[in-house]
């Protein structure tokens, strides 16, 4: 779980510095590639970790009585909530559009935008999926 956590923070520090590398060399179309590999995989692993916890809040649901759960539950052991997640793409698009709008011309951010728009969609349809699939947690926001 530790492991887990370390890649999902390290993905979230490349995330943080990608838009600002942007914003200095508007014409690197490897930053653009690597960035949206970056964002693919953070999503996927959050995707992940919002599907598997929310599988194991519902079985610790059926196991135990609501009365007897830990008023002192760790931070780490609430639900990682689907708000979380489009909260991150959400972000992604804001950035993309706001370096489109400030470098028009210049075709490296339009496919910026592309992949930020793809890694939305993908997202979307993901969670889309679990909730088809009846992963109940997902729901919580």
């Amino acid at each position: 779980y530790n492991d887990k956590k370390v890649i999902i923070q390290f993905l979230k520090d490349e995330w943080n510095s990608i838009e600002p590398w942007l914003q200095r060399h508007v014409s690197d179309h490897s930053a653009v590639h690597y960035g949206g590999h970056v964002l693919s995989k953070w999503n996927n692993l959050l995707l992940l970790e919002l599907s598997d916890r929310a599988q194991h809040d519902d079985r610790k649901k059926y196991e135990s009585n609501s009365d007897n759960k830990n008023k002192d539950e760790d931070e780490n052991d609430k639900p990682f909530c689907v708000s979380n997640l489009l909260h991150i793409v959400q972000e992604a698009m804001e950035s993309s559009r706001r370096l489109v709008e400030f470098y028009p011309t210049h075709e490296v951010m339009w496919i910026w935008r592309r992949m930020c728009s793809h890694s939305f969609l993908n997202v979307i349809s993901k969670v889309q999926q679990l909730v088809l699939n009846g992963v109940t947690g997902v729901q919580q926001s």
